[in-house]
């Protein structure tokens, strides 16, 4: 795989014309395809909502809206299902949803994307699947739907050094 024709690919379609979105994505996807991958491999799946912005982070991420965080979900799950077939015989052994604050996402939510990773990847049965979780968003039903998807590790961060933030 070429390195160099990704990030011109990249460039390029950053601010894409939408009429030539289909034959642009389609070369993307050829470009990577062509990679010469490793027998194990992980997958990161950003989720880019948050409650609110953590004054210390500067990762991409924007305030949460349930509409565009399921189409962005939509998304996302159609990005999962092509690339699927990219990774032939290649087996998954990490996955980590990151963000964001992944947890924002419902617990069906969660669910349908890890079902379209189980559908377009082969997965090892002992495959760490990790998520960054905001205690904030730690219900016990949510947790224990996570845990039915396949999330077997949670990644639990500090949201904030203030005291006055964190106090309950």
């Amino acid at each position: 795989m070429n390195s160099e024709r990704i990030v011109s690919l990249a460039q390029r379609t950053a601010f894409r014309d939408p009429e030539n979105n289909y034959k642009e994505n389609t070369e993307i996807k050829n470009t990577v395809c062509q990679g010469d991958y490793p027998p194990d491999t992980s997958l990161y799946l950003h989720i880019p909502f948050c409650i609110r912005k953590c004054s210390y982070c500067d990762f991409l991420s924007s305030p949460q809206d349930e509409g565009t965080r399921e189409e962005y979900v939509q998304a996302l799950i159609r990005e999962i299902l092509v690339q699927g077939d990219c990774f032939s015989g290649t087996k998954v052994d990490t996955i980590f949803f990151g963000g964001g604050t992944p947890s924002i996402l419902t617990e069906k939510q969660i669910s349908r994307i890890m079902e379209a990773v189980h559908a377009s990847f082969s997965v090892r049965p002992d495959a760490e699947i990790s998520l960054e979780m905001n205690p904030g968003t730690a219900e016990p039903d949510k947790l224990r739907a996570f845990r039915q998807a396949g999330i077997n590790r949670l990644s639990i961060g500090v949201q904030s050094l203030h005291d006055d933030e964190l106090r309950l």
